[in-house]
C-alpha cells in the first residue's frame, strides 16, 4: 500500500494552480506562507491530513 501524506509542484504561477485545485478537485487551503523570494500554498482535502504544497519563486 502506498501513502503519500504530502507532495510539493514548483509552479509558474501558484494562485492559478491553487484555485485550480479548490475549484476543480474541492480542496481547501490549509495554510500560505510567504518566505523570502517564494509564496508557499498548502491546499488538500479538508477531511484528511494529506496536503500538497505549490511554490513559486516571485
Amino acid at each position: 500500500m502506498l501513502r503519500v501524506r504530502y507532495v510539493v509542484l514548483d509552479v509558474t504561477d501558484a494562485e492559478v494552480c491553487r484555485r485550480f485545485r479548490v475549484e476543480q478537485f474541492g480542496l481547501v487551503e490549509k495554510a500560505r506562507t510567504e518566505v523570502d523570494d517564494f509564496s508557499i500554498v498548502q491546499v488538500g482535502f479538508a477531511d484528511q491530513p494529506f496536503a500538497s504544497s505549490v511554490s513559486r519563486s516571485r
